[in-house]
This record gives structure tokens, C-alpha cells and sequence, in this order.
């Protein structure tokens, strides 16, 4: 059995690849796990607890994907070739959480870099393990954002291939209209080809009047919040922040309503729930994460590690005196990394 992998020795944060009896080294930088026996690996490379479902789900509405591309392949019946994937693509920092996250669904897909973005990558393509494994768990543990939308009309294409009518005329058109209707549309190619085919109705969200369960929380702020600090005329703020597209505002204010504190501000096209006092996040938004860590393999764990260290000398008001060059150096650091996972 032979196992490529991207990742070698020590990455910026002094993180190892985790050992494991499924992965070896390779020049081609790509990595494909073929060993579905499941486990989970802290930053450390010591064993710990399979992630949370919720936490899959809650990261998975951050950062997934469920993509559909329909490309024209001469030769093939009607010329057309459909493919249906899920995805999820983050900074190459994100690999240890990815290898947990594709190990929880039975080590089934392919992670791979992409070297010049900077971004590796994990997919699963195969219907077979699509049905085995992505759809179940996303029917036992739902999305909350548009994604669910997404994900409802993605398993739709999901029954046409397997039905094997994706090799009919008209089961073509009916993923046409389905692609329509997810992600960013038609391209014009297909829109061209296909000038007939209308969009379906996107299905509407359930509703959703709270977040039922924390796991959900962290494994979203683990893709898409944000534990900042900033200096500025002489003044230090540590903040906590998540930030999501206008369409996606209601998870927001079901964010705001669970933690009682902060604010939502309209930034361009996106909104940001914010939590601003350094009060306010030591009483609220600290607890949390201390009944609630973010996973070791996660990245932002790393972010929080130093946002918390800042945040307890603040709160103490060691700031003012003895360790106020060790909070600004502390914040430089912070900020350091971020701006390398930006990148």
C-alpha cells in the first residue's frame, strides 16, 4: 500500500506531520490516504479523540464545498462529462486538521497542495463513498448556512449519477438546471450550450431559531472566525470576530443570540459578529472555548492559545505595568501568523 503525502517536518508553527502507518514521504507534494482505518492526531502526533460530528459539520459550512462541473469531453455520450465533488480547501497550515477531518469519514477521498496559493486541499469524488459516507453524515448533522441549500441539490446529481441517467439527454438538463442553481451559476459555456434549461428553485433553509449544539460553533469559528489584536495610539484590543457574506447574515445573529454579547457591522458585501471589550470576551467568549477547545490539529487552537495568554494579562491589568511589552510583543506575534495564513 503506498501513500504519498504532502507535508515535511516541521511546518511555521513547529507542528509535525502525524505519524502514521498510512503516510510516507514523496517529492510530487501531493497526498493520497488509502488506509480507511479512522483516527485522529493532536498537533503533537499523540492520538486523541475522533473530531466531533458537529464540529465536521460547523467547520464544513465554513470552508466546504459541494461542487458540481458538467465540462465537454468529445467522445463521451452527449459529450458532456459530469462530475460531482466535496471539497474543502484551506491554508496548507490546515493540513493535520484535514487529515482528521478525512479520516472521520472513513479515509475515503484525496487531499492534495496547491503549491503557488499556498492551499492544500481535500476531495471526495467517487459516488461510491459519497453515499457511504459525506451524505449521511450531513442528513444526521445539517448545515446550517446556504450550503445546506447547496448540499440537497448537490445530493440530487448525486442520485442522477448513480441512476445512471447522467447518460441521458434528459438527465443531463436536469443537472443543468441544478448547477444553475448552486455556487457561482453557469458559465457562459454551459449557459450556451444549454440556452433552454432553466434554473431550479433553490429549496428553502429550514428554520433555525438557535444553535443547538456548541461542536457546531467551533468547528464554524474554526474555518471562519477570528481571534485579533491590535495596538493603536498606545491602546491594545483583543477582539473576537466571525465574518460571513450578506446571504449567510442569519447565522450571525443565531451566533450573536447564543454567546449575549457583541454586535453585527456591515462591511461591503460581508457582515462581521463582533465582540470588542476585552470584558466582554473574557467573560463570554474565553469559557466557551475553554468548556469547548478548538481540536489541537486546528489551527486557530494555535491563535486562540496566544489571544487567551493576552486577553487573562489585560483582564488582570498586568498590561499597565510589569508585562505590557510582553502583550505587544505578544500581539505582534499573533498578527505575524495571521498574516502568513492570509497569504
Amino acid at each position: 500500500m503506498r501513500t504519498k503525502i504532502v507535508y515535511r517536518g516541521l511546518n511555521t508553527y513547529g507542528w509535525k506531520c502525524p505519524p502514521s502507518p498510512r503516510v510516507s514521504l514523496c517529492r510530487n507534494y501531493s497526498v493520497v490516504v488509502t488506509d480507511p482505518q479512522p483516527q485522529s492526531f493532536t498537533a503533537s502526533g499523540a492520538k486523541n479523540d475522533q473530531l466531533h460530528p458537529l464540529f465536521v459539520t460547523g467547520f464544513s459550512d465554513a470552508e466546504g464545498c459541494f461542487h458540481i462541473s458538467v465540462s465537454h469531453r468529445a467522445g463521451s455520450k452527449f459529450n458532456w462529462r459530469v462530475r460531482a465533488v466535496f471539497q474543502i480547501g484551506v491554508h496548507l497550515e490546515e493540513l493535520p486538521l484535514l487529515l482528521s477531518i478525512q479520516e472521520y469519514f472513513g479515509g475515503v477521498g484525496r487531499i492534495t497542495k496547491d503549491i503557488k496559493n499556498n492551499e492544500v486541499r481535500y476531495a471526495v469524488d467517487k459516488p461510491g463513498d459519497i453515499i457511504k459516507y459525506i451524505i449521511p453524515h450531513f442528513k444526521s448533522y445539517p448545515l446550517l448556512t446556504n450550503k445546506c441549500s447547496d448540499f440537497i441539490l448537490w445530493s440530487k446529481v448525486i442520485d442522477i449519477m448513480v441512476n445512471k441517467r447522467h447518460l441521458t439527454k434528459e438527465g443531463i438538463e436536469e443537472i443543468i438546471s441544478i448547477r444553475a442553481s448552486i455556487n457561482k451559476g453557469l458559465s457562459e459555456k454551459l449557459a450556451a450550450a444549454f440556452p433552454n434549461v432553466k434554473a431550479i428553485v433553490r429549496p428553502e433553509l429550514p428554520i433555525t431559531t438557535t444553535i443547538l449544539d456548541p461542536q457546531w460553533l467551533v468547528g464554524f469559528v474554526a474555518g471562519d472566525g477570528s481571534f485579533s489584536a491590535t495596538v493603536k495610539n498606545n491602546t491594545i484590543r483583543l477582539r473576537f470576530s466571525v465574518t460571513q457574506h450578506a446571504r449567510d447574515l442569519h447565522v450571525l445573529e443565531l451566533i450573536k443570540a447564543y454567546f449575549g454579547v457583541g454586535g453585527i457591522y456591515k462591511n461591503g458585501s460581508v457582515y462581521n459578529y463582533e465582540v470588542g471589550s476585552y470584558n466582554m470576551c473574557f467573560e463570554y467568549i474565553l469559557p466557551f472555548f475553554t468548556e469547548y477547545p478548538l481540536p489541537s490539529v486546528c489551527l486557530k487552537a494555535f491563535h486562540f492559545g496566544m489571544w487567551k495568554e493576552g486577553l487573562e494579562i489585560m483582564y488582570s491589568g498586568k498590561h499597565l505595568t510589569c508585562k505590557k511589552l510582553y502583550v505587544n510583543k505578544l500581539i505582534l506575534r499573533i498578527n505575524k501568523y495571521k498574516s502568513d495564513n492570509d497569504n
